[in-house]
């Protein structure tokens, strides 16, 4: 498992202040799990694609980071507003793969992720480390979905996930590495004793379903994972 580096602050070229500091933020969290860092650069199909318009390079401890501009494949920003992307266009992501699906007559499916007890961590660790957990659970899922994915947040700390091409088995088998590797991760870098565990429900894409009912089935199945003790995968 590893974090991918992204960082979108690039002015002619070169990474401004503001880049520098959410490039140290990543080395920080990386660091806190003991991860792998991902220099895109190394890795140039990730860089595939008309969207790749340049990258900065970004030093900093002695490793490298990527920062691209404009690559809406895998653009990155350290806030909670911008949890993939273009920050608030999830939605606007799944009305898009909804109409691909039906189109191309492809399987889609979505899962709704909901970080259990979040709450609790709130009261009991305070909310700046509550929203390092949402950010860090964020980058980890990220870096550990297909370039075709697309992840956002969805409303206070549940996440969408689409996955094009994706039947209900596959998307289930998805959906329960990344509620391993995060149950997995040594969450005591934030503070001793600390645990985090993640709830999904996951729905396929029936003919002729609206993103609006694939939704309600998928929130339904989140419901019955939690019903169930939680730290589990359910299907509608």
């Amino acid at each position: 498992m590893a974090i991918v580096a992204n960082q979108p602050s690039v002015k002619g070229g070169a990474i401004d202040s503001e880049g520098a500091d959410k490039g140290a933020r990543f080395l920080q969290i990386a660091d806190s799990f003991h991860l792998p860092v991902i220099n895109l650069c190394d890795n140039p199909g990730v860089l595939a694609g008309s969207d790749a318009e340049r990258a900065g390079i970004l030093r900093h401890g002695g490793r490298m980071f990527a920062a691209q501009v404009g690559l809406q494949t895998i653009k990155f920003h350290v806030t909670l507003r911008k949890a993939y992307g273009f920050g608030g266009c999830i939605m606007g992501m799944l009305d898009e793969e909804i109409a691909r699906a039906h189109r191309n007559q492809a399987p889609c499916s979505v899962a709704l992720i909901d970080l259990d007890w979040f709450k609790r961590i709130n009261d009991t660790y305070g909310h700046p480390t509550g929203d390092e957990v949402l950010r860090t659970f964020a980058i980890t899922v990220f870096a550990n979905v297909r370039p075709i994915d697309k992840f956002g947040r969805y409303g206070g700390e549940e996440f969408l996930l689409l996955l094009p091409d994706t039947s209900d088995e596959g998307a289930a088998r998805i959906l329960d590495r990344l509620r391993a590797i995060i149950a997995d991760l040594d969450w005591s870098a934030f503070s001793p004793g600390m645990q985090v565990t993640i709830s999904a429900g996951v729905a396929t894409l029936k003919p002729n379903e609206t993103p609006d009912i694939i939704l309600a089935r998928a929130d339904s199945a989140l419901y019955a994972a939690k019903a169930r003790g939680r730290n589990r995968i359910a299907s509608a």
